[in-house]
C-alpha cells in the first residue's frame, strides 16, 4: 500500500497531469493554479537534470581519481571512498564543511536542540513577518479570521449586527442571527485572540510555527532509530528556514495553530508509548485542538500521529492502554466546536463554510462553491499542481523533494523504525485533499516535517547504499542542489513576497487618516454587488455563479429589492442557474483595476446604473485589507474606522450610526496613475458620484 501510494505520488511529480487544468472549464482557480505548476514542473525538470549530470561527472571524476590511486605504488595506502580527500570525494571543501556541520548537530542534548531549532525559526518567522511583509496580513482569509478574534478577544463571541451590513461584508465572513463572523471554526481564532490580548498580533504566526518546529525536533529524536536521529535534525533545520514555510507562518494562517497541535499530538503520543499513558490525555488534547483549528486535517493526521505511533510501537496492546485517556483528552474540545457551531450557525455540525457556502463547500466530486466542476479529472489534476509546487518550494531546489521522497518510499524495501508513521504523515494528506475541491500547495504545510524528513531520509539511503564513485556522485548532486537554491532560487522567492509601492498604497492606513474617523473605501462595483447581494440573504456559492449570468445592472436592481425586503413574487427576473459559463448576449466589461461588470446585449441601463459603472472610473480599493487594521463596530479605540462606499444615498445609514465619526473617502482622485487619496466626504462623492 505504501508502495503503490508513494509511486502514485511520483507520477503526480512526473507528468504534467497539471495540464489537465483549462481555463474555460475550471475558471480562475484552474487558470491560476495551470499557471503556477507549469513553471515549477519545467524548472524541476531541468533542473534534475543539470544535477544528475554534475552527480555523473563528479562521480566519473572521483572513479578516475580512484582508479589511479589504485594503481600507484606511492599513494596504495590512501583509503577508498567516503574518506578520499579533496576533489576525488567529491566537492571536497563543502563536503567536509557539510560532515562538520552534521556532526555539530548531533551533539547538543535533545532539549538543548529543540529550543535552539525553535528560536531560530521564531527569529527568521519574525523577521519576514516584520520585515518583508511589514505586519501586513497576505490573505483574505487571515484578514476575516482575525476581526474575529479580535471580536474573541474583546470577550464578544462574534461582531454585532451590522448598520448597513453590505458596508462591512468581505469574503469568508457572514452575518448570522448571532452577528458578524468569519468562517472557521474556533481553534486558530482563539489561539490569535490570546496574542491580541497581549498586544502581539504580529507574532501569533511566527511564535506558533517556533513551537511546531521545535516540537518535531523533538520529536524526531524520539521517533527515529539512532542512527537516524542526526537526519531527523538535519531535517529540522530545514523546516525551520524553508522558504515555503516561513512566509505562511509569518502570516498566521490556521495552518500555524494545526501544525502546532499535530506536532505537540506527536510529541506527547511518543511520550505515552514510552511508558507514561498519561501523555495520551495530552494526545487527545493535541488532535482536539488540531481538528478546532482546521477539522479535516486534524481528522486526517491526528490519528495518524497518535494511534500510528501506538500502533507501530506496541500494537493493539498498546493501543488498548492508550485510546480511552486519548478520547477523554479530546472530548472537550469536540463539546466547544460544537457549542461554537450551534451558538453561530444553527446547529453543533454545521461549519461556517457550509454556512456560508452551501453543501458545495463539503467534501467530494462536485461542484464547487463557484460553479466549476470538480470531477475525478479536477482531483488528479490540482493535485498534480499541488505537489508540483510543493516539491520545488519546500528548500526552492531545482530537484523536486516530494518527489525524491516519494521514489524513496515506492523502492525502500524496509524502513527504519519510526518512518512508517512519516510516510502516512506525508502522503495520506495528499490522497485527503484529493476529495476537497479547494487547492493549493499551503494545504500540506502541516505535512512538510515529513517531506522534508523523508527527502533527507532519501538521500542519506542512496549515499549509504553506493559504491565510492556513486557516493561521491551524490554529494556533487547534493551540493549542486543547495547551491543553486541558496544563490538564486531562495533570494528570488523571498524578493517576491516583498510588497511592491503601489500595492502598499492601497493596503496601508493612509496618511491624513484622522483619528476617529470614518473613511469609506470606494470598492469596484463588483465587490459592492457581491456585498449587497450577500446582505440580502443569498448565499456565497449563489452569488458567485449568478454575477456571472446576469447583466451587471439589471443584478444591481434585484440586490436593491431584496434589501428593501421586496416580496420573493415581485422581485426582478434573474438567471438563477448555477452554471459556469455565462449565456449567450452577456459580455464582460474591464473597468479599472481589473474589475469586470457584465452588459447584457441592446440593453440600455438606466441613469442609477450609468452612476455606479462611472464611480469606478477613476479605479477602485479593496476593502479588506484595510478593514482590519482599523477601529470596528463594537470595538471602537479612537483609531480610523473604514467602511464601503456604497454611494451618498446608501452611506447614510452608516453616517448615521457614527454621527461622532468625521467621513473621508478613500479613492482614485483621477485618471493620472497616481496613488489613492483621502478626501473630504462631500467633495468625494460629487467626484466620484457626481451632484444629486
Amino acid at each position: 500500500m505504501r508502495r503503490a501510494a508513494a509511486l502514485a505520488v511520483a507520477l503526480l511529480c512526473v507528468l504534467p497531469l497539471h495540464r489537465l487544468l483549462t481555463p474555460e472549464r475550471n475558471g480562475p482557480a484552474g487558470a491560476d493554479a495551470l499557471a503556477r505548476a507549469d513553471p515549477l514542473w519545467g524548472l524541476t525538470f531541468w533542473g534534475s537534470i543539470l544535477v544528475a549530470l554534475v552527480g555523473l561527472i563528479g562521480g566519473v571524476l572521483t572513479h578516475r581519481r580512484l582508479v589511479g590511486t589504485a594503481g600507484s605504488a606511492e599513494t596504495a595506502a590512501v583509503p577508498t571512498g567516503a574518506e578520499v580527500p579533496g576533489s576525488a570525494a567529491g566537492p571536497g571543501r563543502a563536503s567536509a564543511l557539510a560532515v562538520a556541520l552534521v556532526r555539530a548537530l548531533s551533539q547538543p542534548t535533545p532539549r538543548t536542540f529543540a529550543l535552539g531549532v525553535a528560536g531560530l525559526a521564531a527569529v527568521l518567522a519574525g523577521a519576514v513577518a516584520l520585515g518583508l511583509q511589514q505586519r501586513l496580513l497576505t490573505g483574505v482569509d487571515e484578514m476575516a479570521a482575525l476581526i474575529h478574534a479580535r471580536y474573541l478577544a474583546g470577550g464578544m463571541l462574534a461582531g454585532p449586527m451590522l448598520p448597513s451590513s453590505e458596508a462591512w461584508l468581505i469574503p469568508n465572513m457572514l452575518v448570522t442571527q448571532a452577528g458578524w463572523v468569519s468562517q472557521y471554526p474556533p481553534g486558530h481564532l482563539l489561539a490569535w485572540a490570546a496574542f491580541v490580548l497581549v498586544g502581539l498580533r504580529w507574532a501569533a504566526g511566527p511564535l506558533l510555527f517556533a513551537l511546531m518546529v521545535g516540537l518535531v525536533a523533538a520529536s524526531f529524536d524520539r521517533l527515529l532509530p539512532p542512527e537516524r536521529r542526526t537526519h531527523g535534525r538535519v531535517a529540522a533545520v530545514f523546516l525551520a528556514v524553508s522558504p515555503f514555510m516561513l512566509p505562511l507562518a509569518a502570516g498566521s494562517p490556521s495552518h500555524v495553530t494545526a501544525g502546532a497541535a499535530g506536532a505537540l499530538a506527536l510529541y506527547a503520543a511518543l511520550r505515552a508509548a514510552d511508558g507514561r499513558v498519561s501523555w495520551a490525555l495530552v494526545a487527545g488534547a493535541a488532535v482536539g485542538g488540531m481538528v478546532l483549528a482546521r477539522p479535516w486535517t486534524g481528522l486526517v493526521l491526528g490519528p495518524t500521529l497518535t494511534l500510528g505511533v501506538w500502533l507501530e510501537r506496541g500494537g493493539i496492546a498498546l493501543v488498548r492502554r492508550t485510546v480511552v485517556p486519548w478520547i477523554v483528552g479530546g472530548i472537550p474540545f469536540a463539546l466547544l466546536l460544537f457549542a461554537f457551531n450551534s451558538a453561530l450557525f444553527g446547529s453543533p455540525l454545521t461549519l461556517g463554510y457550509a454556512a456560508l457556502n452551501g453543501p458545495a463547500h463539503g467534501l467530494g466530486l462536485h461542484a464547487d462553491p463557484w460553479s466549476f466542476p470538480y470531477g475525478l479529472r479536477e482531483a488528479v489534476a490540482y493535485s498534480a499542481s499541488d505537489v508540483t509546487q510543493f516539491g520545488a518550494m519546500l528548500l526552492e531546489t531545482p530537484v523536486s523533494l516530494v518527489l525524491v521522497a516519494a521514489a524513496y518510499l515506492a523502492l525502500a524495501s524496509r524502513l527504519a523504525s519510526g518512518v512508517s508513521v512519516v510516510a502516512a504523515w506525508a502522503l495520506l494528506p495528499v490522497f485527503a485533499q484529493a476529495i476537497y475541491w479547494l487547492h493549493a500547495p499551503r494545504m500540506h504545510f502541516e505535512a512538510t516535517p515529513a517531506w522534508i524528513l523523508l527527502a533527507v531520509l532519501a538521500v542519506a539511503d542512496a549515499h549509504e547504499r553506493a559504491g565510492p564513485a556513486l557516493r561521491a556522485g551524490v554529494r556533487w548532486g547534493v551540493a549542486t542542489t543547495l547551491l543553486v537554491a541558496a544563490v538564486a532560487l531562495v533570494p528570488t522567492r523571498m524578493r517576491s513576497h516583498a510588497w511592491p509601492a503601489e500595492t502598499l498604497t492601497r493596503i496601508t492606513i493612509p496618511e491624513g487618516a484622522a483619528d476617529g474617523a470614518l473613511v469609506f473605501v470606494h470598492a469596484a462595483w463588483d465587490e459592492r454587488l457581491a456585498a449587497m447581494l450577500q446582505a440580502s440573504g443569498m448565499r456565497a456559492d449563489s452569488i458567485q455563479a449568478i454575477v456571472r449570468r446576469n447583466d451587471t445592472c439589471r443584478l444591481h436592481e434585484y440586490a436593491l429589492a431584496r434589501l428593501a425586503g421586496v416580496p420573493a413574487a415581485s422581485l426582478p427576473a434573474i438567471d438563477g442557474e448555477q452554471t459556469p459559463t455565462p449565456p449567450d448576449g452577456l459580455a464582460a466589461l474591464q473597468t479599472p483595476r481589473g474589475s469586470v461588470v457584465w452588459r447584457g446585449e441592446g440593453t440600455p441601463w438606466p441613469e442609477a446604473c450609468v452612476r455606479e459603472l462611472m464611480a469606478d472610473r477613476f479605479g477602485s480599493v479593496a476593502l479588506a485589507p484595510l478593514l482590519w487594521q482599523g477601529d470596528l463596530p463594537g470595538l471602537e479605540g479612537g483609531a480610523p474606522m473604514f467602511v464601503r462606499d456604497l454611494g451618498p444615498a446608501r452611506n447614510e445609514i452608516v453616517l448615521a450610526s457614527f454621527p461622532g465619526r468625521m467621513p473621508q473617502v478613500l479613492a482614485y482622485p483621477a485618471m493620472t496613475g497616481g496613488p489613492p487619496l483621502l478626501a473630504p466626504y462631500d467633495e468625494a462623492m460629487a467626484t466620484l458620484w457626481g451632484r444629486p
